[in-house]
């Protein structure tokens, strides 16, 4: 790690110009931290929540940013001028490749659920990403698991995430003016709060946890039924509170699998947590410079001939 920034940012409340002017003036403090250290960029990958056309780099539907037809991959060059390498990538997909650990024969075949107010996720099949017929798959957040339920963002009725993201444990959690709930404090501030207040044994806390662990449970068993994998890495906010969920998801797993034993799937958590999706996206962003090394100019120091 070479440089990094976080800010804390309620983005559905803002316009898309507005994101993505936060977006690339984050880019650009970045990108100058890493020329001070003497390195150069490779590129800039940003992972979007949502459906997203690959090919025109335009985020299709954002449910939870309340974006449509947002053409992210434009937009942000726009802002960064012409002569940034950027790519544009579901945040899911950047998840998994991170998950997805080259030469490891356990992470060849996993699917990874990142959890954030959304639910995303990733499939790797024989250590390939799967990305389906018009490159929308992943999206396990939309499967109807409470006919009836609440409005998710994407309009429709009782979706996974309504039942398993973020916002649901926070509103099962706490009172609206709880710190817990505020988006100005940082993801990892507000669930530090959940684990402490789980750990001292609140009766609320630990009665929420215990909803959204059935409920992650619940889709969890569905995922597995339909494509066996050799293990659900839990990635995002799920990795954080984990060992409190973990009893309850490998009980819905065993219960609700048909095949003996949960037909071999493991439950993961992710010690990446949050910064999974980030992690992948270094990943794509440097595998052109691994294809074609002369895409990035020669350091003056580097060794030729043994000789600097």
């Amino acid at each position: 790690m070479v440089a990094e920034h976080r800010v804390a940012l309620d983005a559905h409340r803002l316009t898309a110009p507005e994101v993505l002017d936060r977006l690339a003036a984050l880019v650009t403090q970045t990108e100058a931290d890493v020329r001070v250290t003497g390195h150069q960029v490779a590129g800039c990958v940003v992972g979007v929540a949502g459906l997203l056309d690959r090919t025109h780099e335009v985020l299709t539907v954002g449910p939870n940013l309340r974006w449509k037809d947002v053409p992210v991959g434009a937009e942000l060059r726009g802002r960064l001028g012409a002569g940034h390498r950027v790519a544009i990538e579901n945040e899911g997909n950047l998840a998994a490749i991170a998950e997805a650990v080259p030469g490891d024969p356990t992470r060849q075949d996993i699917l990874v659920i990142f959890g954030e107010v959304g639910v995303g996720g990733g499939i790797v099949a024989d250590g390939r990403l799967l990305r389906g017929h018009q490159g929308y798959a992943g999206e396990f957040g939309h499967m109807i698991v409470e006919p009836g339920g609440r409005r998710c963002g994407c309009g429709r009725i009782g979706c996974w995430e309504t039942v398993a993201g973020l916002r649901a444990l926070l509103d099962a959690a706490a009172d609206p003016d709880d710190p817990v709930r505020d988006p100005a404090l940082s993801l990892d501030e507000r669930l530090g709060e959940i684990n402490r207040r789980a750990e001292l044994g609140d009766v609320r806390t630990l009665d929420a946890l215990d909803q959204v662990g059935n409920a992650i449970g619940t889709g969890v068993a569905m995922l597995t039924n339909a494509l066996n994998p050799a293990a659900i890495v839990l990635s995002g906010y799920f990795a954080v509170i984990g060992h409190h969920l973990q009893p309850t998801i490998e009980e819905h797993l065993v219960s609700g699998v048909l095949a003996p034993q949960a037909g071999g799937t493991r439950v993961e958590f992710s010690t990446l947590g949050f910064t999974a999706a980030v992690r992948g996206g270094a990943t794509v962003a440097l595998q052109p410079v691994f294809d074609d090394p002369t895409v990035v100019a020669p350091r003056s120091d580097a060794l030729v001939g043994g000789t600097r």
